[in-house]
């Protein structure tokens, strides 16, 4: 099962950045909002594979460190994808995930 998370999320996190092309990937060009492709099931799918792989390398080798590792990624990931205003942000996103 861990192996299986770790591999989902190199492939929802890096396919993500390709189909949705590099420079554009880092905010190096931007086109508004996207709705299409993977972002129709996820605001920042980068964000959930990154999520995927760091659970699947927890399981795959418990241990405190890997516990603090996932816990660090979720703090610096929500605070990355949190929204300020959160209700109107939603009403104008595609889905919340």
């Amino acid at each position: 099962m861990a192996f299986l998370l770790i591999i989902l999320g190199f492939a929802v996190a890096f396919g993500t950045m390709f189909w949705f092309g590099l420079r554009r990937a880092f905010g190096f060009k931007s086109n508004g909002l996207i709705c299409s492709g993977p972002y129709r099931y996820s605001r920042n799918p980068q964000i959930l594979g990154g999520y995927l792989l760091v659970i699947g390398v927890s399981l795959q080798r418990p241990s405190l460190y890997a516990l603090l590792w996932t816990a660090l990624y979720a703090i610096i990931g929500h605070k990355y994808d949190a929204h300020p205003n959160s209700q109107v942000y939603l009403t104008r996103t595609c889905v919340l995930l």
